[in-house]
């Protein structure tokens, strides 16, 4: 019979990087897109408040099936979305348009 050897897995074990930490995610309806200003405003479900994120060149958008961009998003859809705080804009990293 061979010798089992332990096995480490540092992956699971370490802490996510700190630009993992400090993403934070909400949800609800898109009630506004701006794309002059690159912004989208989602109603919170948790709360009954807006928050505007702010959309760049390295945010994704996921629509059904592939990417998209900011244009591809109405008022009304019911969005998912990660963003990172940065001083008074929140900035989205990803944006996914929710099944109906």
């Amino acid at each position: 019979m061979g010798t089992l050897g332990l096995v480490s897995m540092p992956a699971l074990a370490q802490e996510p990087p700190a630009e993992v930490r400090s993403l934070r995610e909400v949800s609800g309806p898109i009630t506004a897109v701006n794309l002059r200003g690159g912004t989208v405003t989602v109603e919170l479900e948790q709360a009954n408040e807006r928050v505007e994120l702010r959309v760049d060149g390295d945010t994704t958008i996921f629509l059904p099936g592939r990417t998209g961009h900011l244009a591809d998003l109405k008022a009304g859809q019911r969005v998912r979305a990660a963003y990172e705080p940065r001083e008074r804009i929140w900035v989205a990293q990803w944006i996914e348009l929710l099944e109906p």
